[in-house]
């Protein structure tokens, strides 16, 4: 009977962790008037950015891309073809968002 409960226990636990890092889909929309050729995000707290999320692909002007992320809130950078980059903090992630980039957020 221990062992059913410790066992039950555990189980409770692993279901709260992985739900806490539920992954959510977030839409990047690029309004720059520039095609981008990097995305990168990173918790606030974090001091280091993500690997490239684009990998081959590119976000052309008026288009978008979905990234997957597991925390609330997130710094999320762009880089276009000049190596300028397009940068958001503390963006909310947490309902699936459409954060939209446009040349205001230039660097």
């Amino acid at each position: 009977m221990k062992k059913l409960v410790l066992a039950s226990l555990f189980l409770v636990l692993v279901v709260f962790c992985v739900s806490s890092q539920e992954r959510r889909t977030v839409t990047i929309v690029n309004n720059t008037g520039y095609t981008i050729f990097n995305l990168y995000t990173k918790p606030p707290e974090r001091p280091n950015w993500s690997a490239d999320l684009l990998g081959t692909n590119v976000i052309q002007n008026g288009g978008s891309y979905n990234i997957f992320v597991t925390y609330d809130y997130a710094d999320i950078c762009l880089v276009d073809a000049d190596g300028d980059t397009y940068t958001k903090y503390f963006e909310d992630t947490y309902g699936g968002e459409r954060i939209v980039f446009t040349i205001r957020d230039l660097d």
